[in-house]
Formats: C-alpha cells, structure tokens, sequence
C-alpha cells in the first residue's frame, strides 16, 4: 500500500499596512557644571518607524523600530525625554558605542494580537499601563513614565502575554505573563487586573508577583460634575533581600487626584503621593540610589510623601503653555518645568521649556558625592525639541 500525501503551502498576506514614523530632536543645555570639565549640552535624537498588519478583523501585528542617538551617552537630561525598559527577548543591538555617544537600535514594540472568541490575546513586545495614577503610579508595574518625563508620546514596551476578557460594557479581567528583564526567575511576572465599570464609576483590583513581590492593589476612578476623581493604593510584600537592609521588606504606595477644566482654556492636573518605600531623611537617599527597584523605574521618588500639579493652557490654538511643578515633602524640594507646545504644521511640533530647582543640591559625605534633597540636585536644565510624524 502506499499513499501519496499532498503538501499545501499558503501565504498570508495582510489586508491592510499602516506604515508611519517620527522624528524628534532634542536639545538640553545645563545651567549649571556638575563637575570640572564636564559638558553642560546634550543632544539625542530618535528615529521610529511604525507598521500595523491587519490580517481580517481578528490579528494584527504591531512593530515599532527605533534608533536612537544620545551624546554624551549618561546625559541625565535624556532620561527626561526616553522612556526605557527592561527587555528579555533579543530584539535590541548597539549601533555605535563611544565616550561621547551612543546608538542603539531595537524593536520597542514586536506583538501579534488576535481574537479568540471574545477572549483578545496579544503576545510578545507591547505597551501595558495598569491604575490611574500620572505623576506617581502605585499600581502600574510595567515601565512607567517617569514624573519628570517631558515626552510621553510613546511607553516604552515590555515582554509579555497579554490576555484580555470582556464582562460587559467597558468592563473586562486581564491577565498578564511575562519577564521584565534578563532573568526569568528574577524578572517573571504573573498577574491579573479586573476593570469593573459602575456608570460614572470605575474600580479595578489587582494582584500577582513581580520581580519576585507578592503585590495588590486596588484603584477607583470617578466623574463629580465634571471633575475627573482618581485613587489608587497597592502593597507590595518584597522578595529583594536587600530590602530588608532598608527596613522595606513590606510597604504601602499610594496616590489621590484630581483633573479639572478651569475654564475653556486652563486645564488643572493635581495629586498627592505617598511612596512607604522611600527613605524617612534625605540623609538615606544614598542606600536607596542603589535599588534595583527605583533602578528600573518601578518607584519614582527617594522621598515618601510627594506633591504634583500641572496647569495647562491653550495661549493660541496652535499654542499650549504648560507648568508642572513636583514637591517633594521629605527632603522640602521643589522641581518647577515650564514648557511651550508650538504646532507648526499638520505634523510637527516644537517644544520649548526649562527645570528649575528649589533645595539643598549636591553635597559630600566621607569624600562621596550625595543629594542632600531629591530634586534639590537636579541642575537646571533649557530644553529644546522638535518632533515630526509622518
């Protein structure tokens, strides 16, 4: 007996290609030498090229490649402008590697979604964002933005399994799987968020293990005649030993806010923070510096009890002046960013501003450098940057 199998090889291709890219250039200058002989400018720029593949209605691909040049490559001032993550899949190489700069090229975003059933499942490089809070987020764990953070245009992604289940309207339960970093047993994470819509009310409750932490949190979000509410609240059972050292083996993190349109033109943006990992005096910002937690952007602030607001403004309809200002209680320092938004065109814009701090700067303690208060030692800093879309 014999059989004669045929083979069919089929090609998918995709029904639709969005492709894009951006631009943006930014230029820092220091008012300020922090040391002799340092460089007081800055440069970076970052080039990414979009492309979205929808294959039907039910998958897509997403992919993000960036290039980004950075000179001299430590500059603190780009961190103002970069949003960073974590990665565990190969998708990242040098480009060029030098005292006076750095380029990198990477695949920020490398997912594939697709629908099963009602069930949405999107696996591989993506951008995730859990709880409500802007300044000082208690419950997203994923590469958040930095409150200084000038651009937010884009998150960084993470490596993860992402799966999503309705429960009605504008309710749902998501799971996350994934590995934050270069470790697997270090950086594994596993959790899940349930999204409960009330109306005008929003409440969400997590829990799960990240980087080795038992955490769980809760959120809620709200309307009151036109005020946007928000809280959120998360404690974290640590499982770095090294917390221990810091007296951090468990600790609360929370924020409460507020969202307000003044008028038809002056937007408010106000929350307070309370961040139980940090330090009780600035005197202990040194033993927290080296946290591998605050390293990786999970808790951002040395200090425990934090203020933000950010006035908006619309100067003209192709102008938006914006002041935000960081208080941080503990240390008594202030950070104060004024910026202009000029839109130039249809797809491009210019943004201009400055930091300015209030507090004890940089001091010496047994011959070693040391903040004596957060943002007290921030220099101040002019910023410039043009970004262009296509």
């Amino acid at each position: 007996m014999c059989a004669l199998w045929v083979v069919s090889v089929g090609v998918v291709f995709p029904q639709s290609n969005d492709i894009g890219a951006s631009i943006r250039g930014f230029q820092f200058l220091s008012l300020e030498d922090s040391y002799p002989g340092a460089r007081n400018d800055a440069e970076l720029a970052v080039l990414r090229v979009t492309d979205y593949l929808e294959f039907g209605r039910k998958a897509e691909i997403e992919i993000h490649g960036v290039i980004d040049f950075s000179s001299p490559p430590s500059a603190f001032s780009s961190g103002l402008a970069l949003s960073r993550s974590r990665y565990f899949l190969p998708l990242q190489f040098d480009l060029a590697e030098d005292e006076d700069y750095y380029s990198e090229a990477r695949l920020d975003r490398f997912n594939f979604s697709f629908d099963a059933g009602s069930t949405s499942i999107t696996i591989g490089r993506q951008p995730v964002t859990w709880g409500e809070g802007y300044f000082w987020p208690a419950l997203d764990l994923f590469a958040p933005f930095s409150p200084e953070q000038i651009d937010r245009d884009y998150k960084s992604g993470v490596d993860t399994v992402k799966v999503n289940i309705p429960l009605g309207n504008l309710s749902e339960l998501e799971f996350i799987g994934g590995i934050l970093g270069n470790s697997i047993k270090r950086d594994g994470t596993a959790g899940a968020l349930l999204r409960w819509n009330l109306g005008n009310v929003d409440l969400g409750f997590m829990g799960g293990t990240f980087h080795q932490d038992k955490v769980g949190g809760a959120f809620v979000s709200a309307d009151v005649r036109g005020t946007g509410i928000r809280g959120e609240i998360s404690f974290t059972s640590s499982g770095d030993s090294l917390d221990t050292m810091r007296g951090r083996e468990n600790f609360w993190r929370g924020s409460a806010g507020l969202m307000r349109q003044l008028t038809p033109a002056l937007t408010l943006t106000s929350e307070f923070a309370f961040n139980g990992y940090g330090a009780d005096r600035p005197e202990d910002y040194a033993l927290w510096y080296s946290s591998d937690r605050m390293r990786r952007g999970e808790v951002n602030g040395y200090g425990r009890y934090y203020w933000g607001t950010s006035l908006t403004r619309q100067l003209h309809p192709l102008l938006i002046g914006t002041v935000t200002s960081l208080v941080n209680f503990t240390d008594r320092s202030v950070l104060v960013t004024p910026s202009l938004a000029w839109s130039v065109s249809n797809n491009a814009d210019i943004l201009a501003g400055g930091e300015l701090s209030v507090g004890e700067g940089l001091g010496e303690i047994n011959g070693e450098q040391v903040m004596g208060s957060e943002y007290g030692a921030v220099p101040a800093t002019l910023f410039l940057a043009l970004k262009v879309y296509f």
